[in-house]
């Protein structure tokens, strides 16, 4: 993390957290920019009840509790919808010419 912080601009670093453009189209109660274009916000694959039925059984009371295979496959389906989930992984260095790597990776969408 220390790659992305600059030590030239002293120690009062500020951030400010943006909620997810996903979430924006969720019943969340959640103050949205003005600026913000509306028709831009995605919308959901599933509602909370279907969220619900996959993640049961699950704890979100403290990180790391959940089977993270089994949690990542849930994300997956829930953000990609029926698009395949990855198999192996294709062992590129991706510290090199990232985009062009991922540009000659990308499957179709």
């Amino acid at each position: 993390m220390t790659d992305v912080f600059s030590i030239t601009q002293g120690p009062d670093w500020s951030y400010r957290a943006s909620p997810s453009q996903l979430l924006l189209g969720t019943e969340l109660p959640i103050k949205t920019d003005a600026n913000r274009d509306s028709a831009a916000v995605p919308r959901p694959l599933h509602d909370s009840a279907w969220w619900s039925e996959k993640t049961k059984g699950f704890t979100f009371v403290k990180e790391d509790l959940n089977d993270p295979s089994a949690y990542n496959r849930i994300l997956w389906e829930g953000t990609m919808g029926d698009r395949p989930y990855p198999g192996t992984r294709s062992g590129l260095d991706l510290r090199h010419n990232r985009q062009q790597l991922l540009e000659q990776t990308a499957g179709p969408r």
